[in-house]
């Protein structure tokens, strides 16, 4: 059943919610594509030094940070850099996954995305999340890995999407700048 979700920008004091998110997504998301050495490095026990870290981030100007809340309680984030064409993180609470939550939070970097002049984004996906990723119009362009530190890598799947810009009255236009052919595209 889909969940009625808000989305809206990310701040500083959002940091330690999102850190818990982050925590539970990964240790039980996760945990059946990686191993507990993987997801120890991949998302550390939260403390003060990690809500620290994020609330920087957050504050930066390289990384586009949006929360999606279920009646005002954040349950996802996202982001993205738009300058590397790269979505970043799209992560949900265990409690509310499969609920439509991940889906309006991709949508609305997609839009970020958009607005930022972006027409294919790429995101390096974790290995539970391939699906979810296909199932929102991404495709594999194949098996990689994601260094976490300068110790660990995890393995991952590259994808991309051409993203297809609203115009004005209502038209899209192609990644490539050209319009869909006349009866659909």
């Amino acid at each position: 059943m889909q969940m009625p979700v808000s989305i809206r920008p990310a701040s500083p004091t959002d940091a330690e919610r999102i850190v818990a998110v982050h925590f539970a997504a990964v240790h039980q998301t996760a945990a059946e594509s990686y191993p507990p050495e993987i997801l120890d490095v991949w998302s550390a026990a939260p403390g003060e030094a990690r809500f620290n870290r994020l609330r920087q981030w957050i504050a930066g100007v390289d990384e586009v940070f949006i929360v999606a809340e279920v009646e005002g309680e954040i349950v996802g984030f996202g982001s993205i850099a738009p300058a590397a064409n790269q979505i970043r993180a799209v992560y949900v609470d265990p409690a509310a996954a499969r609920r439509g939550v991940g889906a309006a939070i991709l949508s609305r970097l997609e839009v970020i995305a958009a607005e930022h002049g972006v027409k294919c984004i790429l995101v390096n996906a974790s290995l539970n999340a391939e699906g979810f990723y296909r199932n929102n119009g991404y495709e594999v362009e194949g098996s990689g890995a994601f260094r976490l530190n300068a110790a660990v890598e995890m393995a991952c799947v590259k994808m991309r999407k051409n993203l297809k810009l609203r115009v004005a009255g209502g038209g899209t236009v192609g990644a490539r700048g050209d319009a869909p052919p006349k009866g659909g595209g």
